[in-house]
């Protein structure tokens, strides 16, 4: 079986989508938490921690959510990959990258990638742009966004026509770059709210929900 005594971890700030790296070992994570803060703002943090029933817990930033996701491990998986990755339960967004520090370099340069293709700023060629913060005007749009589906998801206020526009049984959050797409996991129906789109935008926050109708 494959094994390393240290990994790198690596996420994205989720104030302004800088990198935020540290490594961890099998003996500095008996220390206690591990907390490694964005290096661009240091509005927030990536936490590693060992529990007392020898799971890790980690408390990762999210690009898309307005709060972190908690993630428990055990250090077998996080010491036997060469790359592990923990996705957003939400959006299914790739969030944090676990492993070998140039496996986990590689991805989160593909990651950069795909979060500016997402908000169509356009790929750099060089492998050094996903070190770039993304556009904070595009990057608040989006948030403003996931924040209200994630609000009203938590809430039960998406409808669906399929259910007499009662609560829908599930829904699927797709990104596209100009907008968030809304399916129902019942029908398929979907919905689209542009980044953009202040006027759909704010009519669904008047509603307070979101209706599935399509």
């Amino acid at each position: 079986m494959f094994t390393q005594n240290r990994i790198t971890v690596a996420a994205r700030c989720c104030e302004c989508c800088a990198e935020i790296e540290t490594e961890i070992s099998v003996f500095n994570l008996s220390g206690g938490k591990i907390r490694a803060v964005c290096p661009n703002c240091g509005k927030s943090a990536l936490e590693i921690t060992l529990s007392q029933d020898g799971k890790v817990r980690l408390s990762v930033p999210c690009v898309a959510c307005p709060h972190p996701h908690p993630f428990t491990l055990s250090a077998e998986t996080m010491f036997t990959k060469e790359l592990f990755i923990l996705q957003c339960s939400f959006t299914r967004l790739d969030i944090c990258f676990m492993g070998q520090k140039n496996k986990v370099k590689e991805a989160m340069i593909k990651n950069g990638k795909e979060l500016r293709t997402m908000m169509a700023l356009g790929e750099e060629d060089d492998a050094s742009a996903d070190e770039e913060i993304l556009s904070a005007e595009m990057y608040e749009r989006i948030k403003v966004v996931l924040t209200f589906i994630e609000e009203c998801a938590n809430n039960g206020n998406i409808t669906c026509k399929c259910r007499n526009n009662k609560t829908a049984p599930g829904i699927e959050v797709q990104l596209e770059n100009d907008a968030a797409v809304l399916v129902c996991k019942e029908c398929g129906r979907s919905v689209r709210i542009g980044y953009n789109d202040t006027d759909l935008l704010d009519m669904y926050i008047d509603m307070g929900k979101i209706r599935i109708f399509d």
